[in-house]
């Protein structure tokens, strides 16, 4: 579900860009007669229903994530403002309000999609061969302690049936939501990480 609702809210989001960037550029264009229709008709669509769907994705997303933080509520406050300035921007014609807002949906896609790496930055030192350490430092959030907690789609460690070698495949390349490598461990720290999830297993 949680990957479903992933893929929901990064088409509802872009289709929401798409709209938005043909207003901005009929707006800078002067277009205004064809910017009047194009509003026309995507007005119920564009600025009522798609920012509602991927608004509520965003928040189940984020309150089934292993990393609710100042991220999400960073990127919710700049959606706030963003929205109804969008709508503003269009009714004034004002170009500059316009691309303010662009630059605001820039902002937001920055902190979405470096928050993992953002997620991931800690104070593990390379010497570090402590699985478990090294599992609570960059695992726990999603996995949970027991490695069943399944957030943000993770998988449960516990019924894994994964092999070493695909175990660490999957650390170092990432795997649907989780980023590779976290931690930016290296292959002692990485293997010892591994011993230590096998060891979670029922």
């Amino acid at each position: 579900m949680f990957k479903g609702m992933f893929h929901t809210h990064v088409t509802f989001v872009f289709i929401y860009i798409i709209i938005y960037v043909v207003k901005v550029y009929l707006l800078l264009s002067n277009q205004h007669e064809a910017l009047a229709k194009f509003r026309a008709k995507t007005k119920v669509i564009g600025e009522m229903i798609i920012p509602v769907i991927f608004l509520a994705t965003g928040v189940f997303l984020a309150l089934n994530s292993g990393d609710l933080g100042t991220w999400f509520y960073l990127k919710m406050a700049l959606l706030v403002i963003s929205i109804p300035l969008g709508v503003i921007a269009f009714r004034k014609n004002s170009k500059g309000l316009a691309l303010l807002v662009l630059l605001l949906f820039a902002l937001m896609m920055v902190l979405t999609y470096s928050r993992n790496k953002m997620a991931s930055t800690n104070n593990v030192t390379s010497n570090s061969i402590d699985g478990k350490t090294l599992f609570e430092t960059n695992c726990v959030k999603c996995h949970g302690q027991d490695g069943a907690l399944g957030k943000s789609g993770s998988a449960n460690l516990q019924m894994s049936k994964l092999e070493d070698e695909d175990i660490r495949a999957v650390i170092m390349n990432g795997k649907n939501m989780m980023p590779a490598n976290p931690g930016n461990m290296n292959t002692d720290q990485i293997n010892a990480v591994v011993d230590y999830i096998k060891t979670l297993r029922k």
